[in-house]
């Protein structure tokens, strides 16, 4: 059924709604400095010149966009390596067990055991790793800046 021309949409209904004294524009600057980045804004010099200034903000808008997406597939590789693991298999779950209870280890997992409390308990000394888990930082950081709407809980 077509609407009549006085009904409005939800959507037309929420827009109407909506007073520009109710909306807080996000801090960009404060999120970026908060999640450890550069605002990529701060090196575009000011030419007094709209469209060279306009050129200048794309071209370092699309670079930092670049560099983010060069960053999220090493990230990506980085955490979908499956050659990080190594397995020990005994005759039965009661060798398994015996062992794992001997070197107290137990309380930690009886099938998968975290590699850098094993190594510890070792005395293995590790190679740092710097690498960046995927654990919605930058998911909250929209959240939190307003680009993105929170998940509402059930």
């Amino acid at each position: 059924m077509p609407r009549k021309k006085n009904d409005k949409s939800e959507l037309d209904s929420l827009i109407d709604s909506l007073n520009a004294d109710d909306v807080q524009l996000p801090d960009i600057d404060r999120e970026i400095e908060r999640m450890n980045q550069k605002n990529p804004m701060d090196e575009v010099p000011d030419t007094d010149n709209a469209e060279k200034d306009c050129n200048g903000m794309m071209s370092a808008a699309l670079k930092a966009f670049k560099e983010q997406a060069r960053n999220e597939e090493k990230v990506f590789k980085d955490n979908t390596e499956t050659e990080y693991w190594f397995c020990v298999c005994f005759q039965s779950r009661e060798q398994k067990e015996v062992f794992l209870k001997a070197m107290a280890w137990f309380e930690h997992g009886d099938k998968y055991l975290d590699g850098q409390f094993v190594a510890k308990k070792l005395g293995v000394k590790l190679p740092e790793v710097n690498r960046k888990f995927n654990k919605g930082e930058v998911e909250k950081s929209m959240v939190n800046i307003g680009i993105i709407p929170a998940k509402k809980k059930k």
